[in-house]
């Protein structure tokens, strides 16, 4: 799974060639970097122990539902802005 959001990363950062040409402001992140695997598995590791503290599981799931949530209304005011 690791390896696969990797990939995917990278095949991501190459297709934005045509929009960002050699320049990696905005995409950087997609590119990843040679310890990517560890680092990511660290983190799901210590998200997995987080987890099970109480309260903890519903409060992961109250941040990520907000996220979303905050992302949603990103796109809505670029979709207006762009219209």
């Amino acid at each position: 799974m690791v390896e696969g959001s990797i990939f995917g990363g990278r095949v991501i950062h190459r297709q934005l060639d045509y929009l960002c040409g050699a320049a990696e402001d905005g995409r950087r992140f997609f590119r990843g970097s040679p310890g990517a695997a560890a680092g990511w598995q660290r983190l799901c590791a210590r998200l997995e122990r987080a987890g099970q503290e109480p309260g903890a599981l519903e409060a992961m799931i109250t941040g990520a539902a907000e996220a979303f949530a905050a992302f949603e209304r990103l796109i809505g005011q670029a979709e207006t802005v762009d219209a």
